[in-house]
């Protein structure tokens, strides 16, 4: 049961899942001010739908090990021959990518690029 405080203009701030008094007002949890509340921290249906969350974890595990495959090369504990061709050239490919990125980010500013 959702428990929520809202602003001088009724507008949702927070949310508890145990009426307090920081939140003491119930919202049912199917109310759609309740989902907008929290689409907007990030935390809507989507965000926590299993395979969103999977998806978000591949794609943060490939950077991962493509850091770590770099750090292995550069240590000399593993040679970038002897990794199969395509892999080389999406390393390659993804080297080329963010080289492009870089002076973007520089222009935008980081916060706005990968």
């Amino acid at each position: 049961m959702p428990f929520v405080r809202r602003d001088g203009r009724g507008a949702v701030v927070a949310v508890e899942a145990r009426k307090s008094e920081r939140c003491p007002h119930y919202m049912a949890a199917d109310d759609p001010e309740l989902a907008a509340f929290l689409e907007e921290l990030g935390l809507g249906s989507g965000a926590r739908d299993p395979q969103n969350l999977l998806t978000q974890s591949d794609l943060e595990m490939s950077r991962v090990l493509e850091d770590l495959v770099d750090l292995l090369i550069r240590k000399g504990v593993l040679d970038a021959a002897e990794l199969p061709a395509t892999a080389r050239e999406k390393l390659t490919r993804r080297r080329e990518l963010r080289g492009h990125l870089k002076w973007l980010a520089e222009i935008v500013g980081e916060d706005k690029v990968i």
